[in-house]
C-alpha cells in the first residue's frame, strides 16, 4: 500500500529543487510578484521568458555591435565619471563617493 500510494505521489507530484537566494534577491522577488499567491517559480519563469530574445539580430544591430567593440579596442571609452559630469551630475559623484561607492 505505502508504494502504491507512493507512485501516485511520485507521478502527480511535480519535481522541484531547492535554490538558496539573498534576502536581497528574495525581497526583489516579492515586490515583482503580480499577485500575493505568485510562487517564486512563477515569478522566475516569468521574468526569465521575458528575458530571452530568440529573434535573430538585424544587420544594423550587428554592425553597430562591432562599431562599439572596435571602439572598445582602440580605447575610445569614456568612464561612467565622465559622462555622469557631462550629464550635471557631480553631486551623484560626490555623494556615492563619500558613501564608499565607486561610480
Amino acid at each position: 500500500m505505502f508504494y502504491y500510494v507512493y507512485m501516485v505521489i511520485h507521478v502527480y507530484m511535480p519535481q522541484g529543487t531547492t535554490v538558496r537566494i539573498s534576502l536581497g534577491t528574495k525581497a526583489v522577488l516579492d515586490d515583482l510578484k503580480v499577485h500575493p499567491k505568485e510562487s517564486y517559480d512563477e515569478v522566475i519563469g516569468r521574468l526569465s521568458h521575458h528575458a530571452y530574445d530568440d529573434a535573430p539580430m538585424t544587420d544594423e544591430e550587428l554592425q553597430a555591435l562591432k562599431e562599439g567593440l572596435d571602439d572598445f579596442k582602440a580605447g575610445r571609452t569614456r568612464s561612467l565619471d565622465e559622462i555622469m559630469k557631462d550629464l550635471g551630475d557631480d553631486k551623484c559623484i560626490e555623494a556615492l563617493r563619500k558613501n564608499g561607492v565607486s561610480c
